[in-house]
């Protein structure tokens, strides 16, 4: 279950345009604190990288989700 949080949490930090969507859509899951301040450092990570390479992050992840799915 953990994982599917740690993969959710990287997508919406990818997918989230602003910090406080981010934290709404991740309320939804109701992660631990741990997890939530994690996610929230990642968001902030995330929105310093340049946009190419936010999309190439977030077709990695789908494709790689996809791969181990068998699709």
């Amino acid at each position: 279950m953990k994982i599917a949080i740690t993969i959710t949490l990287v997508m919406l930090s990818i997918c989230c345009s602003s910090e406080s969507t981010y934290e709404a859509a991740l309320k939804f899951y109701n992660p631990g604190s741990d997890l939530q301040n994690a996610g929230v450092q990642l968001k902030k990570l995330v929105d310093t990288l340049p946009e190419k390479t936010r999309i190439n992050i977030l077709k990695l992840s789908v494709c790689n989700i996809c791969h181990s799915c068998g699709f």
